[in-house]
């Protein structure tokens, strides 16, 4: 009798054994792809970024600076209404303590925005371009 309780503890053990190790397993390939995701996210968003950047390159070293300046306050204007939509969805408070450690001022910018941002906004052309 006791062989038989110690083998089903023994076989009870070993499938908890394998549950966990299972669990672990799934969890580090959720991990893995979130990872990957994550980089292409920040890659997309750098080379954006970098785009903008040229832009306003250009503009500046062909005389467009008041054509690039509004480029610039449209484009921050945009990335503020991301943000506060970010602020928004975010049930931590994670990207609220964020934006306060970097810049408090960003929170209180954001209430004075419009509920949409303007679909009229049309960036200028340089025309030294």
């Amino acid at each position: 009798m006791k062989k038989k309780v110690l083998i089903v503890i023994v076989w009870l053990l070993s499938l908890v054994i394998v549950a966990e190790i299972s669990a672990r397993s799934a969890m580090k390939n959720q991990l893995s792809e979130f990872s990957i995701e994550l980089r292409r996210v920040q890659a997309m968003n750098s080379v954006n970024h970098l785009e903008r950047y040229r832009e306003f390159h250009d503009y500046l070293t062909h005389g467009c600076n008041t054509e690039a300046l509004e480029k610039a306050e449209i484009a921050a204007n945009r990335e503020m209404h991301v943000i506060a939509s970010l602020v928004e969805r975010d049930t931590t408070g994670s990207i609220s303590e964020y934006i306060v450690k970097r810049d408090p001022a960003i929170l209180a910018e954001m209430k004075g925005l419009k509920a949409k941002p303007n679909a009229s906004w049309e960036e200028p052309k340089c025309m030294n371009l």
